[in-house]
């Protein structure tokens, strides 16, 4: 059995799907991982450059005197550290880097046609073993864009016939309370060694500071509250 967990950006795949991919992980099936947009829209980078007060470290950041791997970091340095983020969390989690497929869509700008043609091409994708039984991605009751383009697509793409199986939405940890739309939402909770795999995914990939060897903690400057509620609750929101 084949699943595939479309993430509109790097770190949905450990904070909001994290759980349900460890568990197919467990089961014996395939996983593959494909991240749809480029990350540049992701406002850490002016927490890492400097222009803006570090909500972390409670500082502004000098990357020249901190001797930042990349020195002052370019849109394109930026967009480069979240995608070793995303890989690296890939690896972690059990996924290897031939089932990740990488698209470099504008972050923030993803359109449903888009997403369409992804989901599309993954299905005629002959590396990924068939039949792909399930196509999964982030709720279309969302409030981003990128992340309500995902879930309209799969949608619509089930209507029409072309992917068979209900496909299954997960919620973003900070929607848990405000997306009783789509439901019933079902909880799905890590256990055991699934805990510590999801812990060392974000103690040591997106948490991880070390500028001087290029870790940047991209992900965790970006949506701290997320990173410091998953370590405290284990779970993912799903629905259909």
């Amino acid at each position: 059995m084949t699943h595939i967990f479309y993430c509109p950006h790097a770190d949905d795949e450990t904070l909001t799907m994290g759980v349900g991919i460890l568990q197919c992980l467990e089961r014996g099936e395939q996983v593959y991982l494909v991240l749809m947009t480029d990350g540049s829209a992701c406002g850490s980078i002016h927490f890492l450059n400097g222009t803006a007060k570090c909500p972390i470290h409670n500082k502004f950041h000098d990357p020249i005197e901190e001797h930042y791997l990349d020195g002052m970091l370019d849109t394109q340095d930026h967009i480069a550290a979240r995608r070793r983020e995303f890989l690296s969390a890939a690896s972690l989690l059990g996924v290897p880097s031939a089932n990740c497929r990488v698209y470099g869509y504008k972050d923030g700008k993803l359109t449903e046609e888009q997403a369409r043609q992804i989901a599309m091409r993954i299905e005629k994708d002959e590396d990924i073993p068939s039949p792909k039984t399930h196509h999964t991605t982030t709720s279309k009751y969302d409030d981003h864009n990128d992340h309500i383009s995902c879930g309209n697509a799969l949608a619509a793409l089930h209507q029409e016939g072309i992917i068979s199986t209900v496909p299954v939405y997960y919620v973003k940890r900070s929607k848990w309370k405000t997306i009783p739309d789509g439901g019933p939402v079902e909880k799905i909770a890590a256990e055991g060694k699934q805990k510590e795999i999801l812990r060392k995914v974000c103690e040591d990939v997106y948490m991880n500071w070390d500028p001087e060897k290029g870790h940047y903690a991209v992900g965790y400057h970006s949506v701290p509250q997320s990173f410091d509620h998953l370590l405290k609750d284990f779970t993912n929101r799903v629905h259909k």
